[in-house]
């Protein structure tokens, strides 16, 4: 039923943890795929644990950092199961979260399962009750380890979008409720570490194109504060890079966010 799909790079001590936490799950999965975009050459010998020859195992070892999306896009092309989960080296999951996601899909049969997302075992993010106007300028509650969707659907939409990274795994879920796939929701909880998230945010290049691609992919659907909001976070990242001929542009679109009141967190 599930094709667990762990992307990684240079995170050794991560990785063993977040496959750990698959194999400890109550409902096992069909098979787990590791996508290394690192240095290292990881084989079966690297991840002898408790329960570890019950479970198949994938381990791709890319000659380039192929970076998120395409190592995700990667693990979906050679899963064998009807569903895909996505787990980031440094992310983990409870012990029901596979048994969570089971029910759920047995109950409601949704394309697509969202869980909570939990830091420290206090609650960070619940992607329960989110709209799509929500998600255009923030992120309610959706990463790419508390996503879990049907495969045909995945592909349907095209997979993750490596144009617009860090804001791949909210365009998948756009184009779900765009396309009205049904979306469920898990009660079990995914912990989120931040560190995949801290080092994004340093990356302001990255940031700039992705926001940039992002904006150019969603703006007919964006009402004209979320524009602004967005073309905010955009002077933002590049005055940032000390672009500073986005420096008035900055100030313009900052003034108007405050007189229009936008206020969202990422």
């Amino acid at each position: 039923m599930f094709s667990v799909i762990i992307t990684t790079y240079n995170r050794d001590r991560f990785l063993k943890r977040a496959y750990k936490s698959v194999l400890n799950q109550i409902e096992k999965p069909n098979e787990i795929i590791i996508i290394n975009n690192g240095n290292y050459r990881y084989s079966h010998k690297d991840f002898i644990y408790k329960g570890s020859k019950k479970i198949k195992l994938k381990i791709v070892n890319n000659k380039k950092n192929l970076l998120q999306s395409k190592a995700r896009n990667k693990g979906a092309k050679i899963s064998k199961n009807e569903y895909l989960c996505f787990l980031d080296d440094d992310d983990t999951w409870d012990i029901n979260y596979l048994k969570e996601a089971k029910y759920v899909i047995k109950k409601n049969k949704p394309q697509i399962i969202l869980s909570k997302i939990y830091i420290n075992n206090k609650i960070f993010k619940d992607p329960s009750n989110f709209k799509l106007g929500d998600i255009l300028i923030k992120n309610p509650g959706v990463t790419g380890s508390n996503i879990i969707i049907n495969k045909k659907t995945f592909f349907n939409l095209k997979g993750y979008d490596s144009k617009l990274e860090p804001s791949e795994d909210k365009s998948l879920l756009i184009d779900a409720i765009i396309k009205k796939k049904k979306i469920g929701i898990s009660n079990t909880k995914m912990f989120f570490s931040g560190n995949t998230q801290s080092r994004l945010t340093k990356n302001y290049l990255r940031l700039s194109i992705g926001v940039k691609n992002f904006y150019k992919k969603y703006y007919r659907i964006m009402n004209f504060n979320q524009k602004i909001y967005v073309l905010n976070r955009i002077c933002i990242y590049n005055v940032k890079l000390f672009r500073f001929y986005y420096f008035p542009f900055f100030i313009f679109f900052f003034m108007l966010n405050k007189i229009l009141k936008i206020n969202s967190k990422n």
